[in-house]
Order: C-alpha cells, then sequence, then structure tokens
C-alpha cells in the first residue's frame, strides 16, 4: 500500500523663477516714457496704502517692483476677491503681508490687521474695480501664522479658499519677511496647486515613510521526474522505471515554487533642497520563504522508485532505485523545494519637469537582490528479506540536496511621472538595472546504512546520496551579467494632509540566475561507488545551467509624509 501527499506552503507645486524678458531698444525706452508720465500725472494720494496694491501676476512669475506701481486702493477698503475657477490661495508673496495690528496677534486668525490680496489665474486683463472679498456660507478662513523675523513677529499671514479641502491649516504654512523687502523665506510660493491641496507636497514634505504589503506572483523552476511508483504486480527488474507501461511519475517532471508568496517593503526618503526637487531613498524587502513538498511512504505493499539513467558500460539505459517493493523492502521518500528572496537599495531622484499637476523625476542608483533556493530529496528504506544482500532489517537513509544563492549587485537608471487631481494620483515607472550576479550552487548528499549486528547496530555514513555523487559534490561560483528591466504602475488616495494609501503593479524581468533545478543530473554512473573507483564517464556532472526569472508584483502600501 502507498500513501502520498502534496503541499504548497509632493504633487507639486513648482519653484519656478521666470524674469520678465528685458525689451531692448526703443520699445524699452517708449514703456518706460509712459510709465514715468503716468506716475508724474497721477501721484499716490497721502490716504493710499501701497502695501494693498498687487497687480494681477501669471503664478509662478516674479513680482515687479512694487516701488514702481501705480497707487493702491485706500486701506479702509476690503480685500479683492479671487476669482472663483481659481481654487487656490496659496500663491503667497513678501508683498501680501502686513504688519499684524494688536487686535490680530490676540485673535490668532485673519483680523483686519492682516492685510492679503490674492492673485487670480485668470489669462485675461486685471478687473477695474474688484468686488469685496467674499468667504462662501460654511467654510471659515483657517488660522494665520505668525511670520517670524530674526525671532520677531514681523506680519500675520490668513488664508482663505473655495476648496473644502483646505478647511484645516497646513503645517509648515509660515512665510517670513526679512527686512520688509518681501522676500519670503521657508515657505512655499504655491503650495496646493491648482490641482488641489489634497496632494503629496513636495515643498513641506522633507521625509516620506512607506511600509508596503508585497504579493509576489514568480515564475519557479523546473525538476525532473524524482519519484515513480509501478503497478502491482510489476516485475522488480522493470519497477520505476521510465518509459516502461506500468510506470508513471508520483512528483517531477514538473514547475514548482512558482506560485504567490507574501512579503514586506519599508522605503524612507529625504528631500535634499527647499524646492523638493532634490530627493534620496533608501528602502528593503523581504518575501516570506515559499515551499512545495511531497511526501509517500509504503509498508511494502507498494512501489516506490527513484528513477535514473544508468552510463555504465554495459548497464546503460533507464533505470531505478527502489525504496519500496512488495515482500523485498519498505520504505518512504520526501521532496522539498523552496525559495526565499529579499533585497533593498539606495536611490537618489532629480526632477526634470514638473507642474501643479504632475512631475518626471530621473533617477538612478544601488540595488542588491539576493534570491535563495533549495531543492532536497530524502529517502529512507529498510529490507524485508536478504534477496538483495542486505541482512534482514538493514536500513538505508540517503539524502541529496541542491542549493543555490543569487545575490545580484545593479546598477540602476530610470524615469517615473507622477499626475494628480484632488485626492487621487497615479504614478508610472521604467526602470533598467544591469550588474553582476555572484552565483554559487551547492550540491551535497550522504547516505547512512545500519546493520543489525547482535552486539549493536553497525552504522557506517558517506557524503554521497543517489544524485550527488564524488563527480558533482561541491560548492560551485559564477559571475552572470544580469540585467533587470521593471515596469510599474501605481494609483494612491490622499487620506489626510500626512497620509496617503496607493496599490501598485509591476513587472521585473531577471537574466541569467542560477536555479537548483536546472542543476540536477540524473544521468548516473554507479561504478563510482564500487571499490575499484569510476569505470567510464563521470557522471553525474555539475551543468551550471542558468534560466531567468519572472515577477508579476501586486503591493498595497501606507506613506506618511512630514
Amino acid at each position: 500500500m502507498i500513501s502520498f501527499s502534496t503541499s504548497r506552503c509632493p504633487t507639486v507645486s513648482p519653484d519656478t523663477f521666470s524674469g520678465y524678458p528685458l525689451r531692448v531698444g526703443w520699445s524699452l525706452f517708449v514703456v518706460i516714457w509712459l510709465m514715468s508720465s503716468i506716475a508724474v500725472a497721477q501721484p499716490p494720494s497721502s490716504n493710499q496704502s501701497a502695501d494693498m496694491w498687487r497687480p494681477y501676476r501669471k503664478p509662478g512669475t516674479a513680482v515687479p517692483n512694487r516701488d514702481t506701481q501705480p497707487p493702491a486702493k485706500p486701506a479702509t477698503q476690503e480685500l479683492p476677491r479671487r476669482s472663483t475657477n481659481d481654487p487656490f490661495a496659496d500663491d503667497l508673496s513678501g508683498g501680501d503681508i502686513a504688519p499684524p495690528t494688536d487686535n490680530a496677534s490676540q485673535e490668532g486668525g485673519a483680523a483686519a490687521g492682516s492685510q492679503i490680496a490674492l492673485a487670480s489665474h485668470e489669462e485675461e486683463s486685471l478687473p477695474q474695480e474688484p468686488a469685496p472679498f467674499q468667504i462662501p456660507p460654511g467654510l471659515d478662513v483657517p488660522p494665520s501664522a505668525n511670520l517670524v523675523g530674526a525671532g520677531n513677529p514681523v506680519g500675520r499671514v490668513a488664508r482663505a479658499s473655495f476648496d473644502p479641502m483646505l478647511i484645516e491649516s497646513m503645517d509648515g504654512e509660515v512665510y517670513e519677511d526679512y527686512g520688509g523687502e518681501g522676500a519670503i523665506v521657508g515657505g512655499c510660493a504655491n503650495c496646493g496647486g491648482n490641482c488641489g491641496a489634497s496632494g503629496i507636497n513636495y515643498c513641506q514634505a522633507t521625509w516620506t515613510f512607506s511600509a508596503e504589503y508585497l504579493l509576489w506572483s514568480m515564475s519557479g523552476f523546473d525538476i525532473p521526474a524524482l519519484v515513480t511508483s509501478s503497478q502491482a504486480g510489476t516485475p522488480r527488474t522493470d519497477a520505476g522505471i521510465l518509459g516502461e507501461p506500468n510506470t508513471r511519475v508520483l512528483f517531477g517532471q514538473q514547475t514548482v515554487v512558482d506560485g504567490t508568496r507574501s512579503g514586506s517593503r519599508f522605503s524612507l526618503s529625504r528631500v535634499l533642497d527647499p524646492s523638493g526637487m532634490k530627493t534620496i531613498e533608501l528602502s528593503y524587502f523581504f518575501l516570506g520563504k515559499t515551499s512545495d513538498s511531497f511526501n509517500a511512504n509504503s509498508d511494502g505493499a507498494g512501489i516506490l522508485a527513484r528513477p535514473f539513467y544508468s552510463v555504465e558500460s554495459g548497464a546503460m539505459g533507464p533505470n531505478a532505485e527502489l525504496v519500496a517493493f512488495p515482500g523485498v523492502l519498505e520504505g518512504n521518500i520526501s521532496v522539498s523545494a523552496s525559495t526565499q528572496m529579499q533585497g533593498g537599495g539606495l536611490v537618489a531622484y532629480q526632477v526634470i519637469d514638473r507642474s501643479d499637476c504632475r512631475q518626471i523625476r530621473l533617477f538612478a542608483g544601488y540595488n542588491y537582490h539576493e534570491l535563495e533556493e533549495s531543492v532536497q530529496v530524502q529517502d529512507f528504506k529498510r529490507t524485508l528479506d536478504s534477496s538483495l544482500g542486505l541482512a534482514v532489517g538493514t536500513t538505508i537513509a540517503e539524502s541529496d540536496r541542491f542549493d543555490t544563492d543569487n545575490q545580484i549587485s545593479s546598477f540602476v537608471l530610470g524615469a517615473d511621472l507622477h499626475a494628480r487631481h484632488r485626492r487621487w494620483s497615479v504614478g508610472m515607472m521604467m526602470k533598467l538595472g544591469f550588474g553582476n550576479n555572484r552565483a554559487t550552487a551547492t550540491l551535497d548528499g550522504s547516505t547512512t546504512t545500519t546493520v543489525p549486528l547482535a552486539g549493536g547496530d553497525d552504522v557506517s555514513t558517506v557524503n554521497t546520496g543517489l544524485l550527488v555523487l564524488e563527480s558533482n559534490r561541491g560548492v560551485y561560483e559564477g559571475n552572470e551579467f544580469t540585467m533587470i528591466p521593471q515596469l510599474g504602475l501605481d494609483v494612491g488616495f490622499q487620506l489626510t494632509r500626512g497620509w496617503s494609501a496607493h496599490v501598485g503593479y509591476d513587472f521585473i524581468y531577471w537574466s541569467r540566475v542560477v536555479r537548483p533545478g536546472d542543476q540536477i543530473d540524473t544521468n548516473l554512473n554507479l561504478s563510482q561507488l564500487a571499490a575499484g573507483g569510476l569505470s567510464g564517464l563521470p557522471a553525474p556532472t555539475m551543468p551550471w545551467k542558468v534560466s531567468d526569472l519572472r515577477v508579476h508584483a501586486v503591493d498595497f502600501g501606507l506613506q506618511f509624509a512630514y
């Protein structure tokens, strides 16, 4: 009787600095003459404040010299209203800030002393008579932040928005006015952006930490037929031999460890400059150990065998070693295959193009990956009669082990694109890694024979099994040039100002990796086990075959930026 079982175990608001192009020749002369004529003809009245004047300008452009501007509106007039098609009020400059009044300092909010004009993003001419600033019903102006210059409060900032995402104040929105010249230091001119302030705020977030759950589907490796059986009544000379009509394969001639496996990835990144153009990221990931296993045993009523191909002179052809045969042997056999992976890297990013809604980055760095895999075959048998030339009750335990370890050090180059709209974001990534794979294959075996004797058991052990003999036993090392292209796509959703979630998919291809199933040679010359030593061709050998690895990766992650 035979029984067997198998198991398987930020977006960004760009800091663009584009000055007004200088006009040359007569055009410049005419413009200066006209502006001088207007200034002389209409001098500002004494009851007007230059702090209330803010000329229309496109976001991201430089602020003109305020000393040359036309007279401003009286200080008692209400602030101008922004255009309703512009949902953000983040584009502030130093000229928008007036010193706080005593009332404003006490109330901690947008008081009358906080004089701010908000620019329109419309590509139209200046409104002649702007309407009074109004806040939509149900929306409150968030508390203003104190401005600190050289340790002393110099002004206050009040923000108002038509975007409900901006009801809560944003950390880090502190604008500093040094010397009263309108320079903003330590702030970001357009943190929210035209696509919604709920996106990742690159100009404010300095550190970003990400934790992801990985669900990877990896291509497995092929193994030859390792366990066979035959129908009852099969002659012992034909039992378990491949090619015989009564032989069937119980395990082998298949791909193993090709399913999904779980893991985690952690990354920490830091922005290196105030504009968020340069970032460095450190990451580490691991996948849990995944295994396929097979077990079969016979109490002496069924047939179990380990097939191979004999290359000895005079005995060339398919053959098999019996593990269990009726009336002769009883025994069991087990096969296990496993794989596990880990890796990490250090990558630097450089933004090459940026707008309110998207950014494109180039990156380069170093990645390290380690892939450890193994195949082990073990059998145990006990003699039931003396027909094999062994004493009844003699036991033989054999083990063959094939281990591989791929340590891949690669230089990576790539680009990614991130775009967002309100809370939603989408990203695409292309990466190419190339470098050296330091591969190691370890082939080892053992056989322990125990003969029962009257005075005690006689136990002997040798460092060979069935598929690992002296001709292939050892540790083999080699270096392979490896390329690792990778494509990725992810979709994210901003949960709060600092927290976001995403789900992504990646396809990864690794070339020229050494896998254990490819190193199993089932051609055997058993003459090397005899006292006279090897006769004929040495077999088995170490094939040193390389193959590829394909990964379909899905990840679910949380990200915190601060």
